[in-house]
């Protein structure tokens, strides 16, 4: 929170477990818990709770700074009934365009949920999906091969979407993997 002041204390009530940090998340409007990013002036203990709330109805987990765990071919329409009444959905695409009920969710999607009182934004992430079009094909096999030889360096989201065979690297294997699973002798785990 360098740079971040709160002269008033505003938000740092003494029923935090953190009073200093939380008047910090408020000074920097809501942002900079540790589970997704959250806006609102709610005290943290509430927004980790929300935040987990979503993540359970969602059927996500979380990994790193993302969240994954969606089937393959899962539509904004399907976010939506997940979350019910209990917010309203918005899912933008890479480029933050607003995706309709019918489009398929893929890497790099952000997943925005807001209440009357916090708004949660998630970043997804589809294992094999490098192309962030919500399908795993071969132009996903191109972006890796391209990573492998350098000419094409993926980052963030696409880059976690990468790790394919769980060894934390990315090398000749991921891209077995991925060769395996458009051939349908073996399935990308989500």
């Amino acid at each position: 929170y360098s740079g971040l002041f709160n002269f008033f204390n505003i938000g740092a009530s003494s029923g935090e477990s953190n009073p200093a940090k939380a008047g910090l998340v408020w000074a920097n409007g809501g942002e900079g818990t540790s589970q997704g990013t959250t806006t609102g002036n709610t005290n943290e203990n509430n927004n980790t709770e929300t935040n987990n709330n979503f993540l359970s109805m969602l059927q996500v987990s979380k990994v790193g700074d993302y969240i994954k765990g969606l089937s393959v071919g899962t539509n904004v329409s399907s976010i939506k009934n997940k979350i019910g009444s209990n917010g309203t959905v918005t899912v933008r695409d890479g480029n933050g365009n607003v995706k309709n009920d019918g489009d398929l969710i893929g890497t790099g999607y952000t997943i925005e949920i807001s209440t009357s009182t916090t708004t949660i934004t998630y970043t997804y992430v589809m294992y094999g999906d490098l192309s962030g079009d919500g399908e795993i094909n071969s132009a996903d096999l191109l972006k890796l091969r391209q990573h492998l030889l350098g000419t094409n360096t993926l980052k963030g989201a696409y880059l976690q979407s990468s790790y394919l065979n769980g060894d934390g690297e990315i090398n000749s294997a991921d891209l077995l993997k991925l060769r395996q699973h458009l051939l349908g002798t073996s399935q990308i785990n989500q």
